[in-house]
């Protein structure tokens, strides 16, 4: 195993009692605390299929600095991380399937231009970046960051990544390979992330920076962050079954020029928490700036906690921004399901071709229980309060050529369960009603993230646990 200029501290894992088939739950020593790994109930699921020595057998070390050579690290060791990690110099970090990672207070894996990481988890043997907390919470450790040279709209075509210090240009993104390559993450588990280094100064989750197309990022679960669950700050990286659970923020977020896809995606948001399941951004000045965000979302299904306090949104476009989302499942939120603002954010919905829509969707739930507010309500007549130009939302996503269902329940028997989800609307959902289909559409040809009846494709390698 080379670690370059990495810190490397190996000290031998204490087992503890038996762990998921009973009695009391393991645990593992290491300098600085107790690693639990039912830590905060519910089932965190860290031993995999079993194929993997359990957590309290692993050799534990620990590990902060740079990467700067290919190293692995696999499923009989337990990576500590005391500090911030960077992988540097075109390097290679690979995670093997059912690695465990925890990460400190003030840790997080910060992937720089030129250097990848693979997280090759399986449907059984996920690879976890959780919090090494007996205690787990929020904004325990930092996150995951990925950083490439794809494509973004700041003017001079590079920026740096919000969370890392700006004299740090490990921190920066962003360049021409509209193709670029920031790694691979599959059947990946990212928990209690999103460590504020300072004042409105954190990470997310998932973080990407000028990430190419070449990126490939597929079963990801991002679980309890402090801040979004993940952004794309411009690039050409695309998105698959994607689930985003209790994040303190907005649960998926992009900006800066984002022209991928996101394809069957699973958004839950937890009952105190959270704001937008999508926020949607170009850039705030200008908004014009290009490429100008535009990505398409197909098959997602974003659920609200159905409670009428908070400020929980279903997608906010804004500042610009365009992009359409197709064949998906709005429920829950307890303010509006669609808010659209600033004239060029609208532009997208008026111009011939449209650049800006939402179609094919199912609305239930929206406003508060048994409430149905659709729509941002303010005034439409140029006023301050007024912040789409007089844009009808209402009128434009209730036409008949959108294709969407309003007041129709997509039969999910257990959306807002935060422990013990099922997000597999009934073999007789309403799934196939209005969604989008055609020789140009590449998404499935129902609503939501999972067909009506159908397979449970976030079995098995997701968990759901709290504090």
């Amino acid at each position: 195993m080379k670690h370059g200029t990495l810190f490397f501290l190996m000290a031998v894992a204490i087992a503890g009692a038996c762990g998921e088939t009973g009695g009391d739950p393991m645990t593992t020593t290491k300098m600085g605390g107790n690693v639990d790994e039912d830590a905060g109930g519910g089932a965190s699921n860290l031993n995999g299929n079993g194929s993997c020595p359990p957590i309290g057998d692993r050799m534990e070390f620990e590990v902060e600095g740079d990467i700067d050579e290919d190293t692995s690290w696999s499923c009989d060791t337990l990576p500590i991380l005391t500090g911030r990690l960077f992988v540097t110099d075109g390097a290679t970090l690979t995670l093997e399937s059912g690695t465990v990672v925890f990460g400190d207070e003030g840790s997080a894996v910060i992937v720089t231009k030129g250097a990848r990481l693979l997280s090759l988890g399986e449907s059984d043997n996920p690879v976890v970046l959780t919090s090494s907390s007996p205690l787990r919470q929020r904004g325990d450790w930092g996150g995951v960051v990925l950083l490439g040279d794809a494509p973004i709209n700041v003017p001079g075509g590079t920026n740096h990544i919000e969370g890392i210090e700006i004299n740090d240009d490990r921190g920066l993104y962003g360049g021409q390979d509209s193709k670029g390559n920031c790694g691979e993450l599959t059947y990946t588990r990212i928990e209690y992330a999103g460590d504020e280094f300072s004042i409105d100064n954190e990470l997310n989750g998932l973080t990407l920076g000028g990430c190419g197309s070449d990126t490939k990022l597929s079963y990801i679960q991002i679980h309890r962050g402090l801040d979004d669950g993940i952004e794309f700050f411009g690039g050409t990286a695309s998105v698959d079954h994607l689930v985003v659970t209790g994040a303190m923020d907005d649960s998926i977020d992009w900006d800066e020029g984002w022209t991928g896809t996101a394809s069957f995606i699973i958004v839950q948001q937890h009952p105190g928490a959270g704001e937008n399941a999508i926020e949607a951004d170009n850039l705030e000045d200008p908004n014009t700036a290009s490429p100008r965000s535009n990505p398409e979302i197909r098959n997602a299904t974003l659920i609200g906690p159905n409670e009428a306090a908070g400020n929980h949104r279903g997608i906010l476009f804004r500042r610009g921004t365009w992009g359409m989302v197709k064949n998906a499942i709005f429920m829950g939120f307890g303010k509006e399901a669609i808010d659209v603002r600033d004239a060029e954010t609208v532009k997208g919905a008026t111009q011939d071709p449209i650049a800006l829509s939402v179609e094919g969707s199912l609305f239930f739930e929206i406003g508060g229980p048994g409430k149905e507010a659709w729509f941002d309500k303010e005034p439409m007549d140029g006023s301050e309060e007024d912040d789409d130009g007089a844009f009808d939302e209402a009128a434009f996503f209730s036409n008949g050529a959108r294709k969407n269902l309003f007041g129709t329940d997509p039969m999910i028997a257990d959306a807002y369960d935060i422990t013990e989800p099922d997000f597999v609307p009934a073999a007789d959902a309403p799934g196939g009603m209005g969604a989008v289909s055609g020789a140009d559409f590449k998404g499935a040809t129902y609503v939501g993230a999972i067909q009506p009846g159908g397979e449970d494709w976030t079995a098995g390698w997701t968990a759901f646990p709290v504090e």
